[in-house]
């Protein structure tokens, strides 16, 4: 059997196939460590966030234990216990105030109407100043 040489055009274009394919694998090879590099970057900016995250999360955990360990604290509980549930001590006496609104409300109309008469009457007093301030004054 005889070997076949190769022309010059086949040699050209195997040479040409060749080429091509491993510019397409480098091409390949670049776009994929692209991909690779943004992934990487996302994920340490997300690293970055969750850390943050915990960062917040264990001091409001401190914060909470704090909390926790001063509400074991009696005074704590007691005054919690007369402020908000209206409780007392043994012969402690409470005083309890009622109708405070209805004072409140007297004491606020009390002062409206208080306050109209000083403008109805500096109200006019204002007028006859600025008449006479423009009459005396008028250039």
């Amino acid at each position: 059997m005889k070997k076949k040489k190769r022309t010059k055009k086949e040699n050209i274009f195997l040479n040409s196939i060749l080429l091509l394919i491993i510019f397409l694998s480098i091409f390949t090879l670049i776009r994929l460590n692209l991909q690779v590099f943004q992934k990487r970057k996302d994920l340490e900016m997300q690293k970055k966030l969750l850390e943050k995250e915990r960062q917040e999360l264990e001091s409001q955990k401190q914060e909470l234990e704090n909390q926790t360990k001063l509400t074991q604290n009696q005074e704590f509980l007691e005054k919690i216990a007369r402020e908000n549930l209206n409780l007392k001590k043994e012969g402690e006496k409470v005083v309890a105030f009622t109708g405070l609104e209805n004072v409140a409300n007297f004491i606020s109309e009390e002062n409206k109407n208080t306050k109209q008469k000083q403008n109805q009457n500096g109200g006019i007093f204002l007028t006859i100043k600025n008449f006479l301030e423009r009459f005396l004054f008028y250039k």
